[in-house]
This record gives C-alpha cells, structure tokens and sequence, in this order.
C-alpha cells in the first residue's frame, strides 16, 4: 500500500488521521542481567565506603582544629593534664583501658605531642596482628 507521502498526489490535511501510529516507549525496562546488577551493587558500595571515609576524615579534622584554637594556655594544661595521666594512671590501671585509648587519640591531637608522646600514646593503640 502505498502512503500519501509516498505518492505525492494528495496534499497533507491537518485533520486527516495517518495510517500509522507512534508506537510509545514501554515504561516498563526488561531485567537486569546478574553481572550489571552485581556492577551496580559494586558501585553503591563503594560510593558509601568512600562518602564514609569523608565523614571520618572531616570529623577527625574538626577535632584538631578544635584543640589547636584553644588559647595556648589552656592547650598547655590540657596537654600536660593528658600527659600525666597516660603516663601513670593508663599505665598502672589495666581496666581503664578504652579510656587510655581514647586520650592516647586525644592527645595526638597537640601541637606539643612531639616522638616521646607519640611513643606513649601508642602503647595503648590496639595491635593488629596478622
């Protein structure tokens, strides 16, 4: 059969119907194989692991901008308040030891930690052992 357009013959009238339809796009999508469900699921992860470790890092950071806008005096008596206490109260009393690790963490945060502090404070990170 052939269509107006195909002839040429009789002109295109608005109001004349064509004889052909627009077939509308399915809004329903076929399945996703396994291997671009798995890839999908693979990204998901790894774009959370990644916005998770940006949340650790700011809030590490904002932490130690925290200690170090402390006026100096009050920085030096924390500071040594902190010391002290790792030096001896951490390393006689073994059941404060999730305290210790906490300040050990707290104090790493000073600009006065130098390597003997950083020494100390180690000793009471958890050891990871292969």
């Amino acid at each position: 059969m052939i269509t107006e357009s195909e002839s040429g013959s009789r002109d295109h009238h608005p109001y004349r119907a064509s004889h052909t339809r627009p077939v509308p796009e399915s809004p329903i999508r076929p399945p996703l194989s396994k291997s671009s469900r798995l890839a999908a699921l693979l990204a998901t992860l790894f774009v959370l692991i990644c916005a998770w470790l940006v949340l650790i890092a700011v809030r590490e950071r904002r932490a130690t901008q925290a200690v170090r806008a402390l006026p100096e005096d009050v920085q030096a008596a924390t500071y040594r308040r902190a010391y002290e206490e790792l030096a001896t109260a951490c390393a006689t009393e073994p059941g404060l030891a999730d305290h210790c690790t906490d300040e050990a963490q707290f104090i790493l945060r000073f600009p006065q930690c130098t390597a003997d502090c950083q020494q100390l404070a180690r000793r009471y990170f958890p050891v990871v052992r292969k």
